[in-house]
């Protein structure tokens, strides 16, 4: 369930939900084929760039790249793959049902019977 600040944010969000560009996410698309692309590019004319430069533009196109990735895994967060928790008490990550409730590990008092 979405958490809003106020009205006027629920509807702003609802109407840009309605777009092309929302629902293709294009620039996302566009982001990504630039950064392989430039990678590439970079990758195989790297002798005639010199290794300062090329090392510098790769540098450039992986920090990018980083940045895609976490782009990517918000997306997927905000898709419903935020229901997967962590139990603070063994660290292991445990999908939750919808309107479920998680306990740590000892504070059900069933665990102890």
């Amino acid at each position: 369930m979405a958490i809003y600040l106020d009205d006027t944010q629920r509807e702003t969000i609802a109407s840009l939900a309605t777009t092309w560009t929302w629902r293709t996410q294009w620039p996302t698309w566009v982001l990504i084929v630039a950064i392989y692309g430039g990678w590439f590019a970079v990758a195989t004319h790297a002798r005639e760039l010199g290794l300062p430069l090329t090392a510098a533009l790769l540098a450039l196109a992986s920090a990018w790249y980083m940045s895609l990735q976490q782009r990517s895994q918000a997306c997927k967060a905000r898709a419903g793959l935020a229901s997967l928790k962590v139990d603070q008490n063994s660290f292991k990550i445990r999908h939750v049902p919808p309107q479920s409730t998680l306990t740590l590990m000892g504070s059900s008092p069933r665990e102890f019977a």
